[in-house]
């Protein structure tokens, strides 16, 4: 099962991430289709919703209630936020100007 594709500029190019329930991330070049990257990560299992924070972070939202920070350069988990009771359903990036 795969969740969230999401589109996002990096470098000036256009670019998909989505990621399956496997944990499996693949980053594709919008244009072309090409797959850039992949990334396999055994800690990011059950997640169901995605966010892209920016060309370097994602976050996901977990069934655990876990909210939990990638760096999709290094493919390292960054942070791992608790406090959720249920399950992470949506995650949203906002901007609140002053």
């Amino acid at each position: 099962m795969h969740y969230e594709p999401l589109i996002y500029k990096s470098n000036g190019k256009k670019k998909l991430i989505e990621g399956s329930h496997l944990g499996i991330i693949r980053i594709w070049d919008f244009h072309s289709t090409s797959l850039l990257k992949i990334i396999k990560l055994k800690e990011i299992k059950n997640f169901i919703y995605m966010c892209v924070w920016n060309e370097k972070y994602v976050s996901f939202g977990k069934t655990d209630g876990l909210i939990e920070i990638l760096d999709i350069t290094t493919g390292k988990i960054l942070k791992k936020l608790k406090g959720h009771k249920n399950e992470v359903i949506n995650i949203r990036k906002i901007n609140i100007p002053q």
